[in-house]
């Protein structure tokens, strides 16, 4: 439920501004630009891209933030946690939902959305709980080399 209604939400919201850009488009643009940036796969892209700025980050930023409140941390523990933690989850996810945003945004109604979303979330929640449990230390480097030295 806790990934359910908020990406219920987002994908209603998203959803309902397509249209109204859709609409707006057609009657400022001139018919061809309108065709280009009003196609469903444009759409889905601009829905993909605008998921991953705002919504990935708002809820990267809440599941990090709480776990680590839920572990008896306090405000300040949390938010250490999100500093510390965020830009790595949020670039991973960039990667995993990529791709899958394309194809939740290509179906054509919000509500199949959301199902689509929730069990490609299956697997994200996932890693981020491996993440957020993980103890935070200095960034691992990394190396060209698969060979241990």
């Amino acid at each position: 439920v806790s990934d359910d209604i908020p990406f219920l939400l987002w994908a209603r919201l998203l959803h309902e501004a397509s249209h109204r850009y859709v609409l707006a488009a057609r009657r400022v643009l001139s018919p061809p630009l309108a065709r280009a940036l009003t196609h469903p796969a444009s759409l889905a892209a601009t829905k993909a891209l605008l998921s991953q700025i705002v919504y990935e980050s708002a809820t990267a930023v809440a599941y990090l933030g709480l776990q680590a409140y839920m572990r008896g941390g306090g405000a300040a523990e949390a938010w250490a946690e999100v500093r510390a933690k965020f830009w790595r989850v949020w670039v991973d996810g960039l990667a995993f939902f990529s791709a899958t945003y394309l194809v939740v945004f290509a179906l054509p109604h919000y509500s199949m959305q959301v199902v689509v979303d929730n069990i490609a979330s299956l697997v994200f929640n996932m890693y981020l709980s491996h993440v957020s449990h993980r103890k935070r230390g200095p960034p691992v480097p990394h190396s060209n080399s698969f060979c241990p030295r």
